[in-house]
């Protein structure tokens, strides 16, 4: 009898195992999950600039779209992943609040090849600060490994079919002036509007 209660207990001590792996083997080298969607809209964040001659950050990044988008007012809902491909640790921030003294930023942007977000001022979708002082504003992210940002990206949602490409921008911040560190941009991924 006690034979038969040693192996149900080994056989459910197995399965959870197994079970905690294939959760683990669907997101392995995810860092850290950010939320940014709470961040305040400011009244202006400025046009998107010219990444064309920008330095390239060692980053894979990849946005994928939640439904259904934000109520009455359409916002987009975003998840922006951000993956290491350098071979060399990279230093990013993490914290939406940024009235603190900060020494960096991380923009995530969003354009559209569908003439959507032309008439925009920005299609801005967060900032996050590493701010001084403040060692949980920023996170050390080894190559190969990733962080999810969500985000909540404020233009209207489109009420059909587009395409939009992700932007991160990396910007360091001294003595009220800025300079971009680098720039990388996603393939256009899909969104589907509800019907």
């Amino acid at each position: 009898m006690d034979h038969v209660v040693l192996r149900r207990a080994i056989l459910v001590f197995a399965f959870g195992v197994l079970a905690a792996v294939d959760a683990s083997a669907q997101n392995p080298h995810v860092r850290l999950q950010i939320d940014a969607m709470s961040e305040p809209n400011p009244a202006s964040k400025g046009a998107f600039p010219s990444l064309a001659d920008a330095p390239k950050l060692p980053i894979q990044l990849r946005v994928a779209f939640l439904l259904p988008a934000d109520g009455p007012r359409g916002i987009v809902l975003a998840d922006f992943t951000i993956t290491n491909t350098g071979r060399r640790p990279i230093l990013l921030p993490t914290s939406s609040n940024g009235r603190g003294t900060s020494s960096r930023m991380l923009r995530l942007t969003l354009t559209s090849e569908d003439a959507i977000t032309d008439s925009l001022m920005v299609p801005w979708c967060a900032d996050l600060y590493q701010n001084v002082g403040d060692p949980k504003s920023s996170v050390t992210l080894a190559p190969g490994a990733s962080i999810i940002v969500h985000t909540r990206c404020r233009f209207p949602a489109p009420s059909h079919q587009a395409s939009f490409s992700a932007h991160a921008e990396l910007i360091a911040l001294k003595d009220g002036t800025s300079f971009l560190i680098g720039a990388a941009s996603s393939i256009a991924s899909l969104y589907k509007a509800l019907r």
